[in-house]
């Protein structure tokens, strides 16, 4: 991803800092790396290495499904999973508050 300014540099920053404040619980995607790099004069490029999520996202597997949706007890899974990790964010001090989780951000 491209860094466009020193303001996004630095909420780029702040997000992996808090990625890896939370990173390493089993409902969490784990960073590995992250770093900002200079790619030309003037123009600099975030990378982060996570953990390899090889089923892709909720929305791949719904696509996949092709609308049939998924079972309940499919559904009760992957919930729990998510609301695990959320309580993992929540019970860190400060509390931290996800504030975009949709099918596109549920990694299996």
């Amino acid at each position: 991803m491209n860094v466009q300014s020193e303001e996004t540099k630095n909420l780029i920053k702040n997000e992996v800092a808090v990625w890896r404040k939370v990173s390493g619980h089993d409902n969490i995607v784990t960073i590995h790396d992250a770093q900002i790099v200079q790619v030309a004069q003037g123009h600099q490029r975030v990378s982060i290495v996570s953990e390899l999520c090889t089923d892709g996202t909720l929305f791949d597997i719904l696509v996949k499904f092709g609308g049939k949706g998924l079972s309940e007890s499919q559904v009760i899974h992957i919930m729990g999973d998510v609301c695990r990790g959320v309580l993992h964010m929540h019970n860190q001090n400060p509390p931290i508050a996800h504030r975009d989780i949709k099918v596109e951000n549920i990694l299996l």
